[in-house]
């Protein structure tokens, strides 16, 4: 009976002391963070029409639609114009499958739908296929009367539990990188925690959950003297090592 409880005594240990994400960074807070638009996660190529190709014709597509909360884009929205009907189909086949990250609500700090404006461009160059897309078009800022200070200068992690390596992600050999917007109100207290559209999502975000919630903050000096609370995005990496975790 003892042996038998202890194995999972043994690999639970193994998993806490081998497996905490590292490198659990600040990567943008305040007016900074709010004022982001939308950012690509993933992009699935659509397919260079075959006839268009052997013709030589080329297109460069504008596209404009709404991006969903969660990042996906919402296809009843989708417009696209420029070049044949072709190349539109064919985009209009891979975009359900694009991925975003949203921009956040300044108050709340959660997700918000966006919308998108960017291009996409088939080329043909020595008779092989180019197709290449822009970055989304980002909304104008007036970043003169914007806080633009780091969430390095307005808090300081000083205690909490740590964001453990899921068993399940460590047994299937699973490791990334992943985002969340964490809401702090000037207590140092965490209010809120949005794990942000990605691949990994879905294997780190209870972990993340879990270990962020127990968190504490030091109030730095540049932390805004007008506002209850700030919107600081973290990174967390997610990497095996020797086989035991990080």
């Amino acid at each position: 009976m003892a042996s038998t409880l202890l194995r999972p005594l043994a690999v639970a240990a193994a998993l806490l002391a081998a497996g905490a994400a590292h490198a659990q960074q600040i990567t943008g807070a305040g007016d900074a963070l709010a004022q982001r638009g939308l950012r690509i996660v993933s992009v699935v190529a659509p397919e260079y029409p075959p006839a268009l190709l052997a013709r030589g014709t080329e297109a460069t597509l504008s596209l404009e639609a709404r991006v969903n909360r969660d990042g996906s884009i919402d296809m009843s929205t989708l417009k696209i114009t420029g070049g044949d009907e072709a190349f539109a189909a064919s985009v209009r086949e891979v975009a359900r499958y694009w991925l975003f990250v949203p921009p956040i609500h300044a108050f709340t700090c959660a997700s918000i739908p966006g919308d998108l404006a960017m291009q996409v461009w088939f080329e043909v160059a020595d008779g092989k296929p180019k197709v290449s897309v822009s970055s989304p078009v980002q909304p104008p800022a007036e970043t003169a009367k914007l806080d633009m200070r780091s969430g390095n200068e307005m808090v300081r992690r000083k205690s909490g539990t740590p964001v453990v390596y899921p068993e399940a992600a460590h047994r299937d050999r699973v490791e990334g990188d992943v985002t969340g917007v964490v809401r702090i109100n000037n207590l140092g207290r965490v209010t809120g925690i949005e794990v942000r559209p990605g691949p990994y999502k879905v294997w780190f975000e209870p972990a993340i959950q879990r270990g962020v919630r127990s968190w504490a903050f030091e109030i730095l000096p540049g932390f805004p003297k007008d506002r209850d609370y700030i919107c600081a995005e973290f990174k967390w990496q997610f990497r095996l090592k020797d086989g035991m975790g990080l």
